[in-house]
């Protein structure tokens, strides 16, 4: 138990996965209306789009290393 928490708290210090920065927006599609995009904004565009909301633990090691991959 005290080495699995001793692991972690090591790995803690590995740079790998920290870094999170989304690439520049450089365009947008043709919605058909504005409910559609509000729709996939709401829906979607926190996992699928340039502008990704990391949640916290994915600065946490070895989770930030799965994010980063």
């Amino acid at each position: 138990m005290i080495a699995t928490l001793g692991t972690f708290l090591v790995i803690q210090v590995v740079p790998y996965g920290k870094s999170h920065s989304n690439p520049p927006v450089t365009g947008e599609p043709q919605w058909a209306n504005t409910e559609t995009r509000d729709l996939m904004v709401r829906a979607c565009f926190g996992c699928h789009s340039n502008q990704v909301v990391y949640p916290a633990y994915a600065s946490v090691a070895p989770i930030s290393w799965v994010v980063q991959s």
